[in-house]
């Protein structure tokens, strides 16, 4: 069934309040955390940690932006809604709101229009601690969301399929932080596992690669960290202290010079796991043309 307008503004236009995206949130983790470290780190816990967190990853790097953001491969309808729940998972913006946030950041990077830039805020130059700030979180507070995807993910926008999906997002993203704690519960066999996999699969690892992924803005590849591979008209870096965080992401700048290539590695030490992922898929007819870099 087709949505109207007026549904699908309703389901789009939902802004993250400071509430519900950081406090309640880093409050849950702390209190979890509390009971959770007085007791002996297991394997079981790392496992979960592990896992949840390479699941979510991977739907920020591969679902929220080679594919929504930037079309660098085509997918199933199968495999489309995979990597939808893959970001739902990672439990960041819904996917539209992502790639929108995203197309615009590359359209004026690093000049005062970017949404999260570490130099500029509403034309205002920034000194250091307050474009770390802005740009690693704070900027997720003023987006002007409903417009941001019209303007810059319209495809997205006439997709009722993926604008349907958008709808559970967060509930996809609370079953996400749920799983955990019950596989560990049933891994170490008694209910204290599954408070164990609810804290490291899922508040603390949200927590970590949020955090990861937000210093790609705030300090890791737009402040001068790092190296850079291509002049572009930005200043982004790639920096290898992240890859063990945000694997192929780590390449930022080589994601500017070509960013709608499936791959962010262009010399044989820039690992992109990743993209060997896609690769895979694709041999099994999930993904294709895939799009890479001359």
């Amino acid at each position: 069934m087709e949505l109207s307008q007026l549904n699908k503004d309703q389901i789009l236009d939902i802004k993250p309040t400071f509430a519900k995206a950081l406090l309640i949130p880093a409050l849950l983790c702390v209190g979890l955390g509390i009971f959770v470290l007085q007791k002996p780190l297991v394997w079981q816990d790392i496992f979960v940690l592990v896992i949840f967190y390479q699941i979510a990853l991977f739907g920020i790097s591969v679902a929220n932006h080679r594919y929504f953001s930037h079309k660098a491969f085509k997918a199933t309808p199968f495999f489309e809604f995979i990597l939808f729940l893959t970001s739902g998972i990672a439990f960041q913006t819904p996917a539209l709101t992502w790639a929108a946030v995203h197309r615009k950041h590359h359209q004026y990077s690093d000049r005062e229009e970017d949404p999260h830039s570490p130099w500029f805020k509403e034309g205002r130059a920034l000194n250091f601690w307050e474009g770390f700030w802005h740009s690693h979180v704070y900027w997720i507070f003023d987006l002007k969301i409903l417009s941001l995807i019209k303007k810059y993910t319209p495809d997205l926008y006439q997709n009722t399929r993926l604008v349907k999906w958008q709808r559970y997002h967060v509930l996809v993203g609370v079953i996400g932080v749920i799983i955990p704690g019950f596989i560990e519960a049933a891994m170490l066999g008694s209910w204290d596992g599954f408070i164990r996999g609810v804290f490291w699969g899922g508040f603390f690892r949200v927590m970590l690669l949020h955090n990861a992924i937000f210093l790609v803005n705030s300090w890791g590849c737009h402040y001068g960290m790092g190296y850079r591979a291509h002049e572009t008209t930005d200043k982004s870096t790639n920096n290898a202290w992240l890859f063990p965080f945000i694997l192929g992401e780590a390449w930022h700048n080589n994601h500017h010079a070509y960013q709608a290539s499936a791959t962010t590695s262009h010399r044989w030490y820039e690992l992109d796991p990743h993209y060997w992922m896609l690769k895979i898929f694709e041999k099994i007819g999930w993904a294709s043309d895939l799009r890479k870099h001359a």
